[in-house]
């Protein structure tokens, strides 16, 4: 039996809870810092400073890390390297030189990124086409263009004894896979152990969520969460797996915890691609086993394809955006006044490509409203006329907007500051900062042929302090994976009316959610508290009534799948985030709050029903 620690979610999270893991010893701590956003982060950054591209936080997690490498207890796996994992590792010897440490082995996993290959590989695939929609890539001149490697990088690093694993974009899951390769040796062709160990890694790549972070359940309920709790890992050698958490920590470990990151960011789930094997999320069963402990197995695994996923960002424009608070009386009016204020401004310095405005605590019980969807003219008309005594004590009114032109999207942000004095009144501020032109980009998601990256893949290790360096690809002569063949659709589900006596009730009153993102893609996984509920939903809650409880939030297509293994319905929603999160200029640019936006949907139940969970 292995430990696994998931030590980071994201770029920027917290590295308090590694006391707590090291506390645990665990075997291998791995730490998840990228996500599409992040790769646009490190790529701004990288133009600043071509040393950069990095995460920067990834010297505070070796600090602490340090002494139980040294120790022998642990080793470090991380895909912080980003878009520059040898500025990474430059970093990093930065900081061990300056404690005096040597004879650390370190590995450094490159080749994922083809920015130099680019024109090459959009003509031999006939244009990069989107995953989902199909359309040849459009982006000519690319900030960045990396490929979603798999863990056989990653065990190989392992395999010639580094300590630390510094990788760019290696898939989420595929960082906590390779250690399991590397001690259990699992063949390549091991489908249903590789399947076991993404579904593993898939649990533990965003630390706190399936320890009672971002629980949509009885939240309340999570113990001392000023304590993060990271999960850990139990896996034995068959593939099965504890998930738990270290015993002083805060947080909750449970069977509706794990449910629900099991179908966070995640599209069909009878086939949930990596680059190491295809999963079916469909098989995997959960069950406690004791207090913050649930046991996962059955997972099963087919072959992997032919081709990475990948990632292409280029430039989309600036936006300029502010946000003026106003307190009651009238405060929805007055917030409306000021939008419409600020623009009439932005049409007298030139207009913009595209505008959003969204007014914050103006609506209730899930309504249309801020985060959930600009209400209509007539519906904001309709709170205005509340009496005085039901309208809301403030509302934020947040308008933000699209530009080629830098210098106008710094000019409308400043317009703002001007409505301090000459604006409706009872204007107060939302915090310090203010807000300069922000560059936005546009990411594109396709697929690239594996033949076209393995042959640039390295893994290079060396020893800090030392001149010894040796570097290898362990990808060539790989088996080449299979064309991918999708699954069709399910048939598209019909509403049934139950019969009796119904009543109204909204999903949150007995169900759970959690909503996720992929380029302009959301998923909102939906859960039942029991088979009862779960036959409630899937004949009330189908694909046709989410498009229209999300209305024009979601454009595209949506399709649902039942998850019967978790009493659960995943819907995924195209052109959901006005192009994905570093192009959207909505406030919710991630869709996280959508899962909740989905629990405010009324349907009928039977009054005999109990709407507890």
């Amino acid at each position: 039996m292995i430990k696994l620690a998931g030590a980071q979610g994201y770029y920027g999270d917290s590295h308090a809870p590694l006391a707590d893991l090291l506390s645990e010893e665990p075997d291998f701590i791995v730490a998840e810092a990228l996500a599409e956003l992040t790769l646009a982060i490190l790529q701004k950054d990288r133009q600043r400073d071509p040393s950069l591209g990095y995460t920067r936080d990834l010297p505070l997690y070796l600090k602490d890390i340090m002494p139980a490498i040294l120790g022998g207890k642990t080793r470090f796996v991380t895909n912080a390297g980003g878009i520059n994992p040898a500025g990474a590792a430059a970093a990093i010897e930065n900081l061990a030189g300056r404690f005096g440490i040597g004879g650390v082995k370190i590995a450094i996993v490159t080749g994922d990124g083809f920015r130099h290959n680019y024109e090459e590989l959009r003509e031999a695939t006939g244009g990069l086409a989107h995953i989902d929609t199909g359309e040849p890539c459009h982006i000519d001149e690319p900030s960045f263009a990396t490929a979603y490697l798999g863990a056989t990088a990653v065990a190989a690093a392992l395999d010639a004894g580094a300590q630390i694993v510094i990788t760019g974009r290696v898939a989420d899951a595929s960082l906590f896979l390779g250690p399991m390769i590397h001690a259990f040796g699992w063949a390549s062709d091991d489908w249903d152990r590789l399947a076991a160990g993404v579904v593993i890694g898939h649990l533990c790549e965003c630390s706190g969520q399936v320890a009672g972070g971002n629980f949509s359940g009885d939240w309340r309920s999570v113990p001392n969460p000023a304590r993060y709790g990271f999960p850990i890992a139990e896996v034995d050698e068959s593939g099965e797996a504890i998930i738990t958490k270290p015993e002083a920590s805060g947080g909750l470990v449970s069977f509706d915890t794990v449910k629900e990151q099991l179908l966070y960011e995640v599209g069909d789930p009878r086939q949930y691609i990596s680059p190491d094997c295809v999963a079916d999320f469909t098989a995997v069963e959960l069950k406690a086993d004791g207090a913050n402990r649930v046991r996962v197995s059955g997972a099963k695994g087919s072959p992997a394809t032919d081709q990475y996923k990948a990632i292409v960002c280029g430039h989309a424009g600036w936006s300029g955006e502010g946000r003026l608070a106003f307190a009651w009386p009238d405060a929805l009016g007055k917030a409306r006044r000021a939008a419409g204020v600020l623009l009439d401004r932005l049409e007298v310095l030139g207009g913009a490509e595209e505008t959003c405005v969204e007014y914050f605590g103006a609506s209730r019980g899930g309504r249309p409203g801020g985060v959930f969807g600009p209400a209509t003219d007539a519906e904001l008309d309709d709170m205005e006329k509340l009496p005085l005594s039901e309208q809301p004590n403030e509302v934020i009114a947040r308008i933000a907007m699209r530009t080629d032109d830098e210098k106008l999207a710094g000019k409308f942000a400043r317009e703002f500051a001007a409505l301090g004095l000459s604006g409706p009144p009872a204007v107060f501020g939302t915090g310090r900062g203010g807000g300069g032109p922000s560059e936005l980009l546009d990411i594109w998601p396709t697929l690239v042929p594996k033949s076209a990256i393995d042959p640039q893949v390295s893994v290079e290790v060396s020893t800090l302090g030392g001149n010894d360096s040796e570097s290898s690809n362990p990808l060539l002569g790989a088996a080449p994976g299979v064309e991918f063949r999708r699954l069709d659709p399910p048939p598209a589900a019909e509403a049934v009316r139950p019969e009796g006596e119904l009543r109204k009730v909204q999903l949150a009153e007995f169900a759970m959610a959690r909503s996720g993102d992929k380029a302009d893609l959301v998923n909102v996984a939906l859960f039942a508290p029991d088979d009862a509920h779960y036959e409630l939903i899937k004949s009330a809650v189908t694909a046709e009534v989410v498009k229209a409880h999300f209305g024009h939030l979601v454009l595209g297509r949506v399709t649902r799948y039942e998850v019967p293994n978790l009493k659960a319905l995943n819907f995924l929603c195209e052109q959901a985030l006005d192009g994905g999160a570093p192009k959207s200029i909505r406030a919710d640019n991630l869709g996280k709050a959508m899962g909740a936006h989905l629990l405010s949907l009324e349907i009928e139940i039977p009054v005999r029903a109990s709407s507890s969970s």
